[in-house]
């Protein structure tokens, strides 16, 4: 190969590509001795190609070298896999050395052979002795991690007895706490069913205990009532006979007396109609106070009876409002006699202030008569007596309990009548 081409051959560029990466190395990775070891020999392959005659050089023998160095400068990237990649370069290496033992050159003298002889000796013997020194220390340092490892089992194994023994009297403990919770909890149980047992019966027999005198109440209460219901049907069936004895008797006498009150009208005609209404007042005033009194005692019965059912239900456990809207027929039951005896009273009440008030206006008129001219006077009484006993005028009767109704609504109409007739003469 002529010099040109040897000095322009790119064994040169991949040759500096592994010298600079070996410059590349961390400051960490360049102690340690492998790597004095790479540089050492890519600076002997570099001697031995500066040193070669190019006439004595293949290019086939610098293709191959110039590969092997491509591969050991793929090796020695990130620092050389932390030199996990060592025995793979030292095997390129010693490939290139076999090709090149030493420099091409025309002759060698003896000496200068020596020299490099004992040169590369002398370099064998320091990596030995650097090698030596290297393996002493990593047997020394893998003999002290032993000797820690010794140390850490045996820590681990007394670890693992105590640990076994930890676990064996955690499990002690648990069977101990277990069985105590389990007997407290089955003690608590037994306390609570019997607590609840007892307050369930006691609650049980209270509530019986109201049951029953609600129920004797009721009893008593539908006693009561069918003795009202009996008293009012036998008064109400005397009160209708005697109406109606009076008003046969009073037909009979009326017809027989009508002719006479034209003249008996003068004295007492208009006295004796007040004092009529006025007893009537009185008789439904009576009568409204009696239904009243009625009326205001079932309402209280009414409200004892819903007060004991809201006490019984209140000492329940389980109470709720519908439980005591479901009882409240019981009370209300009651309210339905409460009710018509009250609106009873009512009309009984309207009807005693209707005729007081009548009573009043008839004794009114007797006054104004008094005042008025003879004549006048006559044919205001005529007019009066006409309208009360010649006319026989339709009336509405109203239902009473009583049955006697009748005839002094017919009366009251007839007085008002009369009165407006009054009023439309002296018009």
């Amino acid at each position: 190969m002529i010099e040109v081409d040897f000095r322009a051959h790119g064994i040169w560029t991949n040759l500096a590509t592994v010298e600079e990466t070996l410059n590349n190395f961390s400051e960490k990775e360049k102690q340690d001795p492998r790597h004095r070891e790479f540089c050492d020999k890519a600076e002997y392959v570099r001697w031995i190609l500066e040193a070669s005659s190019s006439s004595y050089l293949s290019s086939n023998e610098l293709q191959q070298t110039a590969g092997e160095l491509t591969q050991i400068s793929n090796h020695l990237r990130n620092n050389a896999a932390n030199f996990g990649h060592y025995d793979q370069i030292s095997n390129y290496f010693a490939t290139i050395f076999a090709r090149f033992p030493y420099p091409r050159v025309k002759k060698i003298f003896r000496s200068e052979s020596n020299e490099v002889i004992e040169d590369f000796r002398s370099t064998v013997f320091e990596i030995k002795q650097d090698l030596i020194v290297t393996t002493d220390a990593a047997q020394k340092t893998v003999s002290d991690t032993h000797e820690q490892v010794s140390k850490l089992q045996a820590e681990a194994e007394g670890l693992e007895s105590t640990l076994g023994d930890l676990e064996h009297k955690i499990e002690a403990q648990i069977v101990n706490l277990e069985a105590n919770v389990n007997a407290t909890v089955t003690d608590k149980l037994t306390e609570f069913s019997r607590v609840f047992s007892d307050d369930q019966n006691k609650r049980s027999a209270e509530f019986q205990a109201t049951e029953n005198h609600l129920q004797e109440l009721v009893s008593h209460m539908k006693s009561e009532a069918g003795k009202i219901n009996r008293t009012v049907t036998e008064v109400r069936s005397v009160v209708t006979k005697e109406l109606g004895d009076a008003r046969t008797e009073f037909d009979t006498k009326a017809n027989d007396i009508i002719d006479d009150l034209n003249s008996l009208y003068d004295t007492a005609g208009q006295t004796a109609l007040a004092a009529g209404f006025a007893g009537s007042a009185k008789e439904e005033s009576v009568l409204f106070t009696r239904y009243s009194v009625l009326a205001a005692a079932i309402f209280m019965i009414v409200a004892i009876i819903s007060a004991c059912m809201w006490f019984s239900l209140s000492k329940t456990n389980n109470f709720t409002f519908a439980d005591m809207l479901m009882r409240l027929p019981v009370s209300a039951v009651l309210l339905v006699p409460g009710l018509y005896l009250a609106s009873l009273a009512n009309k009984h009440r309207r009807s005693a202030v209707k005729l007081r008030s009548l009573s009043l206006r008839i004794k009114a008129f007797d006054a104004y008569l008094a005042n008025a001219p003879l004549e006048q006077r006559h044919e205001l009484r005529s007019e009066l007596v006409r309208e009360f006993f010649e006319e026989q005028p339709e009336i509405q009767s109203r239902p009473s309990l009583m049955g006697g109704g009748r005839e002094n609504s017919g009366l009251v109409s007839l007085l008002e009548k009369a009165i407006d007739r009054l009023g439309d003469i002296k018009s």
